[in-house]
């Protein structure tokens, strides 16, 4: 059995749309669970008109609860084996539950799954510069480093999988920690990726649109620039966030990276880096030499810069101004 989660909140200008693409898939869905954030415009109205001939429940609260709460209490409600997440402005691609439902059936293992997406705009209309959402979001430095079997890293340090893309399945909820402080569809994939249990899939199945009343999303969309990072570099991972491992492993990965992180904080991290060499082996493995040789130069570079500061405080000056 498959659900939908969908929430909305005054979405009358897109919710057809949506929810004709969601109906018109060559693999029909069981069920959509609706929860309504009190919407005030003609949302509720469409949405009735789609009731009478698909299998749609509304839940409807009595006060705004917000995005994150909505979709928890949404998602809780849904009865199918595999949740997809939807949001209110944003068009499937015919197939997209056939081949979403197709990848999980085949792989057991897997409880969450996330794909890329085309970018449009307020009108429905691409953007033409070929450009998709992983370009922001999930970017070939991320994907570069998931095949080098950094998931753990990545997705304990950055909001990679968007929840429009997203589907899991219903056992990964069992997981779920009573908080709300956490995003929806970052919540899902980190528990997925804390079990090694998360995949994506570089098919764009959504049609992602980008407008100035976004509920959820955030619009870095801007044509011809693309971010980028060293795939070296470490990042700090989200706070308390070995409450959601379950490998001590894996506990041990998250410890090292913010040691590293930490390196170009001290006076000879270069010295601390060299003397761990046999950890960078373990958790970098053929690319160790290359993760400590750029901590190691890191740390000599903030080194210089802070004695440089120190002697010549007009040049600290001058850095902290550019």
């Amino acid at each position: 059995m498959t659900s939908v989660a969908l929430c909305t909140y005054n979405g009358e200008r897109y919710i057809r749309e949506q929810l004709q693409s969601i109906f018109n898939q060559s693999m029909p869905v069981d069920e959509v669970v609706i929860g309504d954030d009190g919407s005030s415009d003609a949302t509720m109205a469409i949405i009735d008109g789609f009731k009478e001939r698909y299998p749609i429940r509304v839940l409807e609260g009595g006060h705004k609860m917000g995005a994150i709460r909505n979709f928890l209490r949404t998602i809780s409600e849904c009865q199918g084996d595999i949740i997809f997440l939807s949001d209110q402005d944003d068009i499937w691609v015919p197939g997209k539950v056939e081949t979403i439902v197709g990848y999980f059936n085949s792989h057991e293992k897997i409880d969450a799954l996330f794909t890329d997406a085309k970018l449009i705009n307020a009108d429905g209309e691409g953007f033409g510069d070929g450009y998709t959402l992983w370009d922001y979001f999930f970017d070939e430095t991320a994907r570069k480093r998931c095949e080098m079997g950094l998931m753990i890293e990545e997705f304990c340090t950055s909001a990679h999988a968007t929840g429009a893309t997203m589907a899991f399945r219903k056992r990964l909820t069992e997981r779920f920690p009573k908080t709300d402080e956490v995003w929806h569809d970052e919540l899902i994939a980190r528990l997925a990726a804390a079990s090694h249990s998360l995949a994506y899939l570089p098919e764009c199945l959504t049609c992602y649109r980008l407008h100035n009343n976004q509920q959820l999303g955030v619009s870095i969309y801007k044509p011809g620039v693309t971010p980028k990072r060293d795939y070296r570099k470490p990042e700090m991972p989200f706070a308390n966030e070995d409450c959601f491992l379950i490998d001590e492993k894996d506990n041990r990965h998250l410890d090292f990276l913010r040691f590293r992180c930490s390196l170009k904080h001290q006076a000879f991290g270069w010295i601390n880096a060299l003397a761990h060499l046999s950890t960078y082996r373990e958790f970098y493995h053929k690319e160790a030499f290359a993760f400590a040789q750029y901590d190691m130069r890191s740390s000599v570079r903030h080194t210089g810069r802070r004695m440089i500061n120190k002697l010549i405080p007009s040049f600290a000056k001058e850095e902290d101004n550019e």
